[in-house]
């Protein structure tokens, strides 16, 4: 009887509820408990006090675009700037998370898969953390997972109208939200290259895209060469990162060491499992989470050190799914 009813579409939605409500209630309990610090209170006082106009010339200067920065000026004149109030805007981004995380797992292999990926989303300890930052974390997981959904359905399912725009629109605010949603358009071009898929599906929302993020690119061409601002002073907080520490950014994903030492098993079956029986598929998971932790390693051993696992986050749902 309990095997009928969860294969039943009654017993899915009543799990995938129950998974979203748990998710939700994680993300938002004690959230106003602990004061805000260091990165919050730049968040707050330094970038998303001021104008819209000026948080956009602050952000050329900073590490990252200014999306999130606008989203918390406009939240805290209707909410506050209570340690609560300001936090609230993530937790909701990292509860929605696990609805397209079900969406996902349903495109690309099942419902059941979805369902369990979006359990361990639900559950996972590291992405309630910072889904309980006013940080810019939880909006990057919720638009990379948004993006990947509209680019499966594009490439997979055919470029309807409504498939190409959500792709734009998502990957657009993406990429303004966090500088690392480069590396994850970088892994969806990666491949697209290595399955050999046809790019002519892609070719007209990839320009749409550019144009979109011109005005970024021009204004950080301004600044980039500027005396002032994070672009010329470098990252000194950020270490040169090793190999172990990307190990040690797969075990931030899964929890603890035990946990990541489970994760990778499964993952690794899991791989081995979709390369058997759909190709494409196991290509696109591995450069979802390659692709956004080997190019930031490369670029902080040929550039500067940019390898941060929290910046990284938005790979984890690949090894999720896997």
């Amino acid at each position: 009887l309990p095997k009928a009813l969860i294969a039943s579409s009654t017993g899915y939605t009543a799990a995938f509820v129950a998974i979203f409500v748990v998710g939700f209630a994680l993300r938002v309990y004690g959230l106003g408990s602990e004061s805000l610090w260091w990165d919050e209170v730049y968040s707050i006082s330094t970038m998303a006090q001021h104008e819209p106009l000026e948080i956009i010339r602050l952000s050329s200067t900073d590490i990252n675009p200014p999306l999130f920065y606008l989203v918390l000026h406009y939240w805290m004149q209707l909410g506050g700037d209570s340690a609560f109030s300001v936090r609230l805007p993530s937790a909701i981004a990292g509860a929605l998370s696990v609805p397209v995380m079900y969406r996902i797992g349903t495109l690309l292999f099942s419902r059941a898969t979805g369902l369990l990926a979006a359990l361990v989303l639900s559950l996972s300890a590291y992405h309630v953390r910072y889904a309980q930052e006013a940080r810019s974390y939880g909006l990057m997981v919720l638009l990379t997972l948004l993006s990947f959904y509209f680019f499966v359905k594009l490439i997979k399912g055919g470029a309807s109208r409504y498939t190409s725009v959500g792709y734009v629109i998502c990957t657009a605010l993406l990429m303004y939200t966090h500088f690392y949603g480069i590396f994850f358009v970088a892994a969806q071009i990666v491949y697209l290259l290595a399955s050999r898929e046809d790019l002519r599906r892609w070719i007209l929302p990839a320009a749409a895209l550019a144009i979109l993020y011109v005005p970024w690119v021009l204004l950080l061409a301004v600044v980039v060469n500027s005396p002032h601002g994070t672009w010329s002073g470098g990252t000194p907080w950020i270490p040169e990162p090793t190999l172990v520490d990307v190990a040690r950014t797969i075990e931030a994903y899964s929890g603890s060491l035990p946990l990541a030492i489970v994760f990778t098993i499964l993952a690794g079956y899991g791989l081995f499992r979709t390369i058997r029986g759909d190709r494409p598929t196991a290509y696109l998971l591995l450069a979802w989470l390659l692709v956004p932790l080997v190019g930031p390693f490369l670029v902080s051993h040929l550039y500067r050190p940019m390898l941060v696992d929290r910046y990284t986050i938005a790979a984890s749902p690949a090894l999720f799914l896997l």
